[in-house]
């Protein structure tokens, strides 16, 4: 997975100085989940919205294609409900794991079409480091870093629409994200936890040269 970020990105570079550079922002919803593999029938995760924002570089490879690196800021994790049981928990209780992450998608993008409003797909691998984690149950919150690996490792698709405004491009998009690896620090051998959330964003972009 490391590697096809780097190939891509040495493809970005090397496609700079024959095709149009943009560089812009990007910010939006992230709606997360975890997945626990088996899952925990005392237990359940669900949504977790937080935000997502970063910066946009991409790179005409030709009329139809481009690359976006994306470096963002993702905050992921879940929120959570502990059912009611005949030995630890008489009475269930709801909290929430937040975890944020630097996010950096490596992305392919597919333009549809030649009008100045552009539909496109895109899809690839992403990389992500952890930079905290915090749990929060019947108001109380407690850094909770050492549950979760430092490292995530996932691919992302997705679809968007792209329109000029002025010199400017503007576009919305979503996109899925599928955590590959497992993600917990003290699962056993057999279990595993992984990310997995869709973001919705909208972002600008400007052009800083190309020929």
């Amino acid at each position: 997975m490391s590697r096809s970020i780097v190939v891509l990105a040495l493809l970005a570079v090397a496609a700079t100085a024959q095709a149009e550079t943009r560089v812009g922002v990007v910010g939006g919803l992230s709606l997360a989940r975890m997945h626990m593999s088996p899952e925990d029938p005392t237990g359940s995760f669900e949504t977790l919205t937080g935000f997502a924002g970063g910066a946009v570089p991409e790179v005409d490879l030709s009329r139809h294609l481009s690359l976006s690196l994306e470096p963002m800021y993702v905050r992921k994790g879940s929120d959570f409900r502990i059912e009611p049981d005949d030995f630890l928990f008489d009475q269930g209780f709801a909290g929430s794991l937040r975890v944020d992450y630097l996010e950096l998608p490596a992305l392919l993008k597919v333009k549809l079409g030649d009008g100045s409003v552009r539909p496109y797909l895109l899809g690839g691998p992403t990389a992500a480091y952890r930079l905290s984690a915090k749990a929060s149950s019947m108001g109380e919150t407690e850094d909770s870093k050492e549950l979760f690996k430092k490292w995530d490792f996932g691919v992302s698709a997705g679809a968007g629409l792209a329109f000029p405004v002025g010199a400017a491009s503007a576009f919305v998009e979503a996109r899925y994200g599928l955590g590959l690896v497992n993600v917990g620090e003290e699962t056993s051998e057999n279990e595993s936890v992984k990310n997995r959330g869709v973001l919705v964003l909208a972002g600008v972009s400007f052009p800083v040269g190309g020929h």
